[in-house]
């Protein structure tokens, strides 16, 4: 897969915040090393070097500097903590998948049964959605899982990069490097941005693979029978 081609796996889309996560890392390591000479000498100290694309001749920690630190995020899945820390993960599947999923069945949720959902969520994600919409064999159009996942992965690569330029910019302030901070700080502004508007994307995403499960009549019955299940209180021994 390339940055640019639709994903076909989790796998694929971690590439590509990966790879844009190395080429921001890249950028700021760059941009700080002309701010500050003692960080330069300290990249510059370093005798071994490295093609990089059209550029030529790289000194190495200009590259391992940055694939160190993607490779962190990679490891701890900084974007799944990311989101998880501004809460986007939980509002988007309660609200846009799963309350979608009962009202697409025409199941009416009260306030508890609402509770006992988001208590319950992982497990309703897994019995009445992922099983139509996953990317292996998945019931509705394997497109709309495709589009769904090629969003999701540019708004997750978009969050890494804005986290590693807010903290770029954090740098360049303490330098009192303007310039530096002005050029991160906007491009974070930009991704940050491009992410409200990819929210409106995943948004349409989401509805067309609720939309898309709930056109057969079976998997109606059986996604009202796993609400039923899990959006009540479970019984006491």
């Amino acid at each position: 897969m390339s940055i640019i081609g639709q994903p076909d796996s989790y796998q694929d889309m971690l590439k590509r915040i990966f790879y844009v996560s190395v080429i921001t890392g890249i950028g700021c390591t760059a941009g700080i090393a002309l701010a500050s000479p003692s960080f330069k000498a300290f990249l510059d100290s370093w005798s071994l070097e490295a093609d990089l694309g059209p550029l030529k001749s790289v000194k190495a920690l200009y590259v391992l500097i940055p694939l160190g630190i993607a490779l962190i995020s990679r490891v701890f899945l900084l974007h799944d903590k990311l989101q998880k820390i501004f809460g986007l993960r939980k509002l988007f599947e309660e609200k846009y998948i799963l309350q979608s999923l009962a009202k697409n069945v025409e199941l009416s949720l009260d306030g508890q049964q609402k509770y006992w959902m988001g208590v319950n969520r992982n497990d309703l994600l897994y019995q009445a959605f992922y099983p139509y919409a996953s990317f292996k064999d998945p019931v509705i159009d394997r497109q709309l899982v495709y589009t769904a996942a090629d969003r999701w992965g540019w708004f997750w690569a978009a969050m890494e990069s804005s986290f590693i330029l807010l903290i770029s910019s954090i740098i360049f302030f303490a330098l009192s490097a303007w310039l530096g901070l002005a050029i991160a700080f906007g491009i974070a502004l930009l991704l940050i941005l491009f992410m409200f508007y990819q929210w409106t994307n995943l948004i349409e995403s989401a509805e067309a693979q609720v939309k898309a499960i709930g056109l057969d009549a079976q998997r109606q019955t059986e996604i009202v029978r796993i609400f039923q299940k899990l959006c009540v209180e479970p019984k006491k021994n």
